[in-house]
């Protein structure tokens, strides 16, 4: 909820990246990123919403779970979207890797396996006939 109150805080982040010696490869543009941390936002919003319903009915039903895999697919897609969207990074230096771009890229790996575990119990439960 911080992102959504002070986007900012990214490129405080970012600043004491730099006085690591290692510096970062590219800076995050917050202009660009507020649009996405908007859209992540919604998509955390429902996740809770689900998970309190889930423990309101002490049980985790096949609806639940479809959503919990559909916002893993949406989050995997929108990781996509920030890693190849020229705007929302400026280069320093050679360009590379090193700064946020991970910090995406590794949420990318995350949510593909939250996906595919997600879609594996999924396929699971079904096969048993739940």
């Amino acid at each position: 909820m911080l992102l959504n109150v002070y986007p900012g805080i990214v490129t405080v982040a970012e600043n004491a990246f730099a006085k690591s010696g290692l510096g970062p490869h590219h800076r995050l543009v917050v202009e660009s990123f507020r649009m996405y941390v908007v859209v992540l936002s919604l998509i955390w919003a429902v996740g809770i919403v689900t998970r309190v319903l889930m423990l309101r009915t002490g049980e985790k039903s096949r609806k639940v779970e479809v959503t919990e895999v559909g916002l893993s697919l949406a989050e995997a897609v929108l990781d996509v979207v920030m890693l190849t969207d020229s705007s929302l990074f400026v280069p320093v230096g050679d360009g590379g890797w090193i700064g946020f771009k991970v910090v995406i890229a590794i949420a990318l790996v995350a949510n593909v396996g939250e996906l595919i575990g997600g879609a594996y119990r999924l396929v699971r439960s079904r096969i048993a006939g739940e």
